[in-house]
Order: structure tokens, then sequence, then C-alpha cells
């Protein structure tokens, strides 16, 4: 049976319609120093060497400051007068809630 390729399920989440980076290694020499520094891009068409790295882009998390009126019950308030007083975390991917504090 043949090996499955390197990066068969960085592909086939592609080809799902995944966003995907590359990471992109620069190396220099700076004097008698030797540098190397790297960074994930985006790229529309992977090449799929074997040798690369790769990873689905990441999704940011999303944050939500909000304030909690409890003075006629529990309301949850977007308020411009108001400081808020919890921070909610969502998963940038899933949607669903990663944390939340109150915030003193």
């Amino acid at each position: 049976m043949k090996a499955s390729h390197k990066h068969a399920e960085l592909i086939k989440a592609w080809a799902d319609g995944e966003e995907i980076q590359e990471l992109v290694i620069s190396r220099y020499t700076l004097g008698k120093m030797f540098l190397s520094e790297s960074t994930w891009i985006d790229t529309k068409n992977p090449k799929w060497n074997e040798d690369w790295r790769y990873r689905i882009k990441p999704v940011p998390d999303v944050v939500v400051l909000t304030y909690i009126d409890m003075n006629d019950g529990v309301h949850l308030r977007q308020s411009n007068t108001m400081p808020s007083n919890v921070k909610f975390v969502f998963d940038g991917r899933t949607k669903e809630i990663k944390d939340a504090k109150v915030i003193k």
C-alpha cells in the first residue's frame, strides 16, 4: 500500500475551502552573525512540497466586551456610557465560547 502524502490532511482541508499558509524562512548574515526569520504567509495555490511546512490559516478569536445590568433582572447591554464588566472570548473557527471573565 502506498504511503499517503505528508500533507494529505492539509490538501483535503484546502480542497474543502480552508485557507492555507506556508512557512517562509529568510536567512541572512549580519556581520559575523547568521540570522534566520520565519513568517507564515497566505498561499492561494500551495505547491505541497514535502520539505515545506504548511498549516490551516488560524482564525482569530472574537472578543466581546459587554455590560451586565442587574437593576431589573439580568440583561446583557452594549453601552457607551457604562464601562464593560464582562469579557467573553469565542473561538474564531467554531464560534464556541472559550472564556468568560468578570472585569473588575
